[in-house]
């Protein structure tokens, strides 16, 4: 949580899960983490009370969402508003 919880804000206060993924493995570098492992680690945070949870949408998409920007129907920028890509280049 600590490598981009201060940068969550930036892309809206949620992050797909698949961007996290892109961006924890990219910050690691080497020795990285499998996409299932990083969603067993994702399903334990509402228990671990770290101010973010997952939320699955009706669609399917899975994000990462700090508890202080919940909303009910959040619209596309917010959930995305960086690509996997241009998120890696500004977390460089």
């Amino acid at each position: 949580v600590d490598f981009f919880w201060d940068k969550i804000p930036a892309m809206g206060g949620t992050v797909s899960l698949t961007d996290v993924y892109c961006l924890f493995n990219r910050a690691r570098g080497t020795n990285l983490v499998s996409p299932e492992d990083l969603r067993q680690a994702c399903d334990v945070l509402n228990d671990l009370d770290l101010g973010l949870r997952t939320r699955t949408f009706d669609s399917g998409i899975v994000v990462l969402e700090r508890l202080e920007t919940e909303s009910e129907q959040p619209n596309w920028h917010d959930l995305c508003p960086l690509t996997a890509l241009e998120a890696s280049h500004v977390w460089k």
